[in-house]
């Protein structure tokens, strides 16, 4: 892809933005989901409008197994709250400002007062801001 289109073919266009996705995110989550029965997000609904919906389990069709999202009714501050505790681990990236993140070239840190989802895709509208893992197949 990289050799092809070159390192940032993200910014090129939505089309390549979902390829550049596909593979540096969905392939990779559908190999590491291979054999297993499920697998836990950290999907809530209070993050986008895409998000208003998510159920607690789901049947994630397009890798065939359950999906939980046991975060999807806590608010920001209840989450953000848990990582005050020693024995529970987090992103070291959280405190210099990174608070949603995708990979490196679509990532960037954020100031307390953006909406948390700002920092990733940021040239994209919010409605568009997902990254292929967790688009329901029609």
């Amino acid at each position: 892809m990289v050799n092809t289109h070159g390192i940032n073919l993200f910014d090129k266009s939505q089309g390549f933005r979902k390829f550049c996705c596909k593979i540096r995110k969905t392939d990779i989550l559908v190999r590491a989901l291979a054999g297993k029965k499920g697998w836990f997000t950290g999907l809530r609904v209070e993050q986008t409008v895409t998000r208003i919906k998510t159920p607690i389990i789901d049947w994630d069709r397009n890798n065939n197994m359950y999906k939980f999202s046991l975060q999807a009714n806590l608010l920001e501050r209840e989450v953000l709250g848990k990582f005050e505790s020693p024995s529970i681990p987090y992103n070291s990236l959280l405190k210099q400002g990174y608070q949603s993140l995708v990979y490196a070239p679509c990532s960037r840190p954020i100031s307390p007062e953006d909406d948390f989802r700002t920092g990733c895709l940021w040239w994209e509208e919010p409605e568009s801001r997902d990254y292929g893992l967790y688009v329901k197949k029609i």
